[in-house]
This record gives C-alpha cells, structure tokens and sequence, in this order.
C-alpha cells in the first residue's frame, strides 16, 4: 500500500465541491499538513479517503493479492 505522501503527489480526479463540517482544530491541522506537503486540504482529505474506503473494498474484491 502507497503512504499518504506518495498518493498525494498523484493527479487527482475530475472533483466536484463537497461542504464538511470539522472542529476549529482540526481544520487546522489539516491545512498544515497539507501546506506542508505543498497540497490542498482537499486533495487531503481525497487521498486519506481513497486509501481507507476504497482501499478496503479492493482488498474485499481480491482477498488473495495480499
């Protein structure tokens, strides 16, 4: 499996604008790891999502490529 920093440096999808609501915290947080590593906030939160939710579901499909 990719780290975070690895799957951020990846040309994200074609996007569409999604609203969240998040603590004072950790918005903050969130924009400094990503101003950190040169990204978004957004491409973030595409990337830490693409590696826990469809990450599991590729592992479902193939349970033996492990």
């Amino acid at each position: 499996m990719n780290t975070l920093d690895e799957r951020l440096k990846k040309n994200p999808p074609d996007v569409e604008r999604f609203n969240i609501d998040l603590p004072r915290q950790m918005k903050a947080d969130l924009k400094a790891y990503a101003k950190a590593r040169g990204v978004t906030v957004a491409r973030v939160l595409r990337t830490m999502i693409e590696m826990s939710i469809y990450q599991q579901r590729a592992e479902a499909q193939n349970p033996d490529q492990q």
